[in-house]
């Protein structure tokens, strides 16, 4: 199941004490860098046991990772919007989008400079075989360095947490990672009544822009620390994204 689609934006128009929304009319916008074509297809069935992931420590219960096509997360930074939302791979005529056997990414800088008419500025799959990601979240920091925290299962390893950098200063449309976070050490095994373990969260991960120094980013995930029925396991993370490349990234985290 490969299809199109578009990213929607919204709009608010703050008036003092009134205000209007969407009075400028939903925006449809392609998902090719000036949204002048459809580059990317979207590639998950909802809410079955085909939209699951594996997990190391317990071949029997999968993970549910897929809710409904949506996106859950996006941030603004200036006049520009940045979004994130995960996807089933795309097995067969894919076209420029390439064959992958893992889920994947899809990232977003939308330019919202003329308010009217948001276009694709910068557009991006990631994807590999050694990762699953899923619940992405996406933050900007005080520079413009974009960093994207999701976590990941697959058949060998738990639960974990991995980190996807963009320095202002790199070729467009590109990431640099995955760096792992922090290693899920124990499975999931939270039943529903489809025999799937439900992890993270529908609605969406916020990151933040630390108030007091904005080289920092901040957010919350799930991780896989005990392999007790039902038990959660949160994740707080601090990041900050190095000023150039291979001079390494620094992340610490605390459950």
């Amino acid at each position: 199941m490969n299809y199109p689609f578009h990213w929607v934006v919204d709009t608010f128009t703050w008036n003092g004490v009134s205000g209007n929304f969407n009075a400028g009319g939903e925006q449809e916008i392609k998902t090719g860098v000036g949204s002048t074509q459809d580059k990317w297809f979207y590639s998950k069935p909802c809410c079955g046991r085909l939209g699951v992931i594996p997990q190391a420590g317990n071949d029997t219960i999968a993970l549910r990772v897929a809710e409904s096509h949506r996106l859950t997360n996006l941030v603004q930074s200036g006049s520009h919007l940045y979004g994130v939302e995960t996807s089933g791979p795309c097995t067969s005529e894919c076209g420029a989008q390439g064959t992958d056997t893992n889920n994947v990414m899809f990232w977003v800088d939308l330019d919202c400079s003329k308010p009217t008419a948001c276009v694709v500025s910068q557009t991006a799959k990631i994807s590999g075989a050694n990762f699953n990601p899923e619940f992405p979240t996406v933050g900007v920091d005080a520079t413009g360095n974009v960093g994207i925290v999701a976590v990941s299962a697959t058949a060998t390893t738990d639960l974990s947490l991995l980190l996807w950098t963009h320095r202002k200063t790199d070729p467009p449309s590109t990431f640099s990672g995955p760096t792992t976070i922090i290693s899920g050490t124990q499975p999931f095994t939270c039943l529903n009544t489809q025999n799937m373990a439900t992890i993270g969260n529908a609605v969406g991960v916020v990151t933040a822009l630390d108030p007091l120094d904005g080289t920092k980013l901040w957010t919350t995930q799930q991780w896989g620390n005990d392999a007790t029925r039902c038990v959660w396991n949160t994740r707080i993370v601090e990041y900050q994204i190095a000023a150039q490349a291979g001079s390494g990234k620094h992340a610490k985290s605390k459950e």
